[in-house]
């Protein structure tokens, strides 16, 4: 079968009525009308069957005019029927999306910072040397600045203490401040 014998012709209601009336009653060629009585529900005709009622239509004297007849009628195309595809050619396509959609995503996210991990053990042995430090400098700061305002060491060392302990309170809560402001970082991220 060729493609021209698989294009139809679907007429209008007062077409199709209009062509079964001239089937009925002998006035189409003797090869169509078998197709015309046959297709009586869909209202359809084939294209070639359509040409050889046109070339009789044009011999007839009759007050059904062709034009009238097709004015309604519109062309039904068959419907394209896609090839199968091979097993190998769609997982080929398969891995190609995949990797589209991973290449797309890696894209999306390229601009988003990647948050820094910084190891926490070091940072606390490096806190706690600077704590000590902090605190063993403001006693000696404290005992060598003193010496000619008060002259008893023991008073001098207390001070220094004293100082010291007051730094690393406060060491203490700026230490605990950042790591606070760094784990809401990370969560609103």
């Amino acid at each position: 079968m060729n493609r021209v014998e698989q294009l139809e012709l679907e007429f209008g209601n007062d077409a199709w009525q209009s062509v079964i009336q001239l089937a009925k009653h002998g006035y189409v060629p003797d090869s169509v009308r078998p197709e015309i009585i046959r297709e009586e529900q869909t209202q359809r005709l084939s294209l070639l069957s359509a040409i050889k009622f046109s070339k009789w239509k044009g011999k007839e004297d009759d007050n059904v005019y062709l034009n009238r007849l097709l004015k309604n009628a519109t062309l039904v195309l068959p419907a394209v029927k896609p090839t199968p595809r091979s097993p190998e050619l769609q997982k080929r396509i398969e891995i190609l999306k995949a990797s589209q959609q991973n290449l797309e995503y890696k894209q999306m996210v390229s601009n988003l910072s990647q948050p820094s991990v910084k190891p926490r053990s070091s940072s606390a042995v490096v806190s706690g040397l600077n704590f000590s430090v902090t605190v063993f400098a403001s006693v000696f700061g404290c005992i060598f600045l003193l010496r000619n305002i008060i002259p008893d060491i023991l008073v001098r060392c207390i001070i220094g203490l004293v100082c010291g302990i007051l730094l690393l309170c406060i060491e203490i809560f700026l230490a605990v401040r950042a790591v606070n402001k760094e784990e809401t970082k990370s969560k609103a991220n």
